[in-house]
């Protein structure tokens, strides 16, 4: 390196050779291996671009010629024994690039067959709170898979207050539960089975538990937090479809107000389809103490105009109503940096196996909601 320096014997400045710096040469050695490879990266890509261009038109030629050939008869019967599998190579070739072409076009009627439908299931589907201000008493609910339409009558507010109310005295009782182990941290408690009052079925019920450890003092704002992502998942058919194993079609129904509405959700089975209405309500309370609980009600609904309409379908055959069962999960302050969430499940069974089913499947729920509505940083507390 080349560099001025001052002569003190001489009063003036001088140009001196100076060492080179060795990190200065290492860098600009690798700028110049870094321009080489580009260059040659680049070189053999678009090498590599001509060769299949050239390939192509290649592959094009020959299968003219071979079309030509098979549509004039040439070539005797030796010659087509020799190029047989020359032959067989370029049917394969054909048949693909056949293939390729229709595998594109019904692509794009797909496409286009998915896009019309959308449309058509935007213009069918209407606002719930509108269609039951219009219709008071009830429409013909479609579900866009072809499964069996009802007749649905819109519910009363007395009567969601009174399913709500039913459930509450139900869930309030926490006598009998026994604790079962855990389930990625979430504690589970289950109730022996127990009669049904119909003498037929049993009754199984399941809770679980989990406490969520948060930042001092950002309880309040966690549980606002989880509130907000909670009830658009439990709400929207869309998001309430990921929280179920099963596959199911959902649609809402009705919206009485900010904190209800109805669902209908269809489960296609071998012989039947399994379907429901439920009804979503969300409440906020504030206990002595001031620390804050929001309650969600997940209850299979009914009601006596609904019941009529379900009798007097000529599908009933195809078609299995759930009647009863339900969840309730809650959101508990306990403290300034701690919640507490609780998954409370109950319903009708044939025996202890099926019960056993229904632990497992209500398990994969708490998880499913956990993981769609917990941030990241509160999952493994």
């Amino acid at each position: 390196m080349i560099a001025a320096v001052s002569s003190p014997d001489r009063g003036g400045r001088r140009w001196v050779l100076l060492p080179a710096d060795p990190q200065l040469k290492q860098r600009q050695h690798h700028r110049e291996e870094m321009v080489r490879f580009r260059r040659k990266k680049k070189a053999s890509e678009a090498e590599l671009r001509r060769e299949h261009r050239s390939l192509e038109r290649q592959m094009a030629r020959h299968l003219a010629e071979w079309r030509l050939a098979a549509a004039s008869g040439a070539g005797n019967s030796s010659e087509c024994n020799d190029q047989a599998p020359c032959e067989a190579v370029r049917e394969l070739v054909t048949q693909r690039e056949a293939l390729r072409r229709d595998n594109t076009a019904l692509r794009e009627q797909l496409s286009r067959h998915d896009k019309m439908q959308r449309v058509m299931e935007s213009e069918r589907l209407v606002d719930t709170s509108e269609a039951a201000a219009a219709n008071p008493s009830g429409w013909r609910v479609r579900f866009p898979n072809g499964e069996p339409s009802f007749h649905f009558h819109p519910f009363l507010d007395t009567e969601c207050q009174a399913i709500v109310q039913h459930y509450d005295v139900l869930f309030q009782n926490v006598d009998g539960l026994d604790n079962v182990g855990n389930l990625l941290g979430w504690r589970v408690e289950r109730a022996p089975l127990t009669r049904h009052a119909n003498g037929r079925a049993m009754v199984t019920r399941v809770r679980f538990s989990k406490r969520i450890h948060c930042a001092s003092g950002a309880s309040d704002a966690t549980m606002d937090t989880l509130d907000a992502q909670s009830w658009p998942v439990l709400t929207t058919p869309e998001l309430w479809q990921r929280v179920h194993r099963a596959s199911l079609t959902c649609l809402k129904l009705q919206e009485l107000d900010e904190d209800t509405c109805v669902l209908v959700s269809n489960t296609p089975r071998r012989e039947r389809h399994v379907r429901f209405l439920t009804l979503m309500h969300r409440r906020r309370t504030q206990r002595d103490d001031g620390r804050r609980v929001i309650a969600y009600a997940m209850v299979v609904a009914d009601s006596p105009a609904n019941q009529r309409s379900r009798e007097a379908e000529q599908s009933q055959r195809e078609v299995q109503w759930l009647q009863e069962g339900g969840a309730l999960m809650t959101l508990a302050q306990l403290d300034d940096s701690t919640l507490e969430a609780v998954y409370d499940s109950t319903c009708s069974c044939l025996n202890e196996l099926q019960a056993r089913h229904l632990l497992v499947e209500w398990g994969h729920e708490t998880l499913r909601w956990e993981q769609l509505v917990t941030p990241s940083r509160l999952l493994a507390m």
